[in-house]
């Protein structure tokens, strides 16, 4: 049911009156962040009842990072292309890239060191060099900003949409 609901929500994002979200990059950005998201909160919960239990924690949190990290990768590479197809396909991308790349540039920017930072902590727990307690707790935090980067992400996202095709609709002199 996941898939399907993800699948719908995917299909309602590719329309070709928005360039900027008519790209498969809106299907890797949803399955990212599922990815992503899902992979950290089953590590948190099931982290403290490992703990809890006087489980390792180790074990757990390599297996989950490795569809963390494939999630972090598939969002670079789906923005990766973005970017090429919006310089490509001008007119209305072309803005799109422009709005974010310059205006929400610094935002866009701080959401890229965000996925470095994310992917290499990531990799680090695959090759279990953190673990114990304290792992659990940076996993915690890796959690926070997973969540804040995903937040600016999904807001990057609307924001640098252009809607040319309705009333009040971006023009190069009147926004």
């Amino acid at each position: 049911v996941g898939l399907l609901g993800l699948y719908c929500m995917v299909r309602c994002y590719l329309i070709p009156a928005r360039p900027f979200w008519n790209h498969w990059h809106t299907a890797g950005a949803f399955a990212a962040s599922g990815l992503i998201l899902g992979s950290l909160l089953i590590g948190l919960l099931f982290g403290i009842g490992e703990w809890w239990a006087n489980q390792p924690i180790t074990p757990l949190l390599s297996h989950l990072s490795w569809p963390l990290v494939s999630g972090l990768f598939l969002q670079a590479v789906s923005l990766y292309f973005h970017l090429r197809y919006l310089k490509q396909r001008g007119e209305e991308a072309a803005v799109s890239r422009m709005l974010m790349l310059n205006r929400f540039g610094k935002t866009y920017w701080a959401r890229t060191i965000s996925l470095a930072v994310l992917t290499v902590i990531g990799l680090l727990f695959a090759f279990q060099v953190i673990s114990g307690i304290w792992g659990l707790l940076l996993w915690g935090l890796l959690f926070l900003q997973a969540i804040l980067h995903e937040l600016v992400g999904r807001a990057l996202f609307y924001v640098a949409v252009v809607p040319t095709t309705i009333p009040g609709a971006f023009f190069w002199g009147n926004k």
